[in-house]
């Protein structure tokens, strides 16, 4: 594990969507979800602009330096940005991991025997997939330091224990391939 500073900054003002989208790097991708439309995910670049579906209520663009997640809810918009920050109060251990997706590459398509539509992955044209392989969200987790000493007092010692060592965790990109 190496360590680094996390910093999780939140918002509830939409215009910082578009305005922090280009801190997750000079390209990405873009996950929106919506209630009449399937899930969309495609891969952005920072000067094009985000996509919208009228219905959406959650989404995110993440890409090599940030993600950005978003939830819509009765009119009430919530907006975070996770990144990492050398000047950011809190120093965490970070784990490179693969999140795997439904599906396989099979017959030039991906195909996974318990869904009956077939499955949709942004791959970029340049790439060439093999028999077997699946897609992954490359991901980063972030994991609180265990102190070099307990605290001293009773509630401040189950404090501690009580609460989730994962402090967090963001998408970087999506890859396809094979363990």
């Amino acid at each position: 594990m190496t360590e680094t500073r996390l910093q999780i900054d939140p918002s509830i003002d939409e215009a910082d969507l578009a305005a922090w989208a280009p801190s997750v790097g000079a390209s990405g991708w873009v996950m929106v979800q919506s209630y009449s439309e399937k899930i969309l995910l495609q891969a952005w670049s920072a000067p094009d602009p985000l996509p919208t579906l009228p219905h959406a209520f959650a989404g995110r663009v993440f890409g090599p330096d940030a993600e950005i997640r978003w939830t819509r809810d009765r009119g009430q918009f919530r907006l975070w940005r996770y990144w990492e920050n050398p000047s950011a109060e809190e120093l965490v251990d970070v784990e490179e991991r693969r999140y795997y997706c439904w599906g396989e590459w099979r017959k030039n398509r991906f195909w996974e025997p318990k869904l009956l539509e077939p499955l949709l992955y942004p791959v970029p044209l340049n790439r060439t997939l093999q028999d077997s392989d699946r897609p992954f969200f490359k991901v980063r987790e972030f994991y609180r330091k265990v102190p070099s000493s307990w605290p001293a007092g009773i509630d401040e010692i189950e404090g501690f224990l009580n609460r989730p060592r994962l402090a967090a965790y963001r998408l970087t990109g999506l890859d396809f391939g094979q363990d």
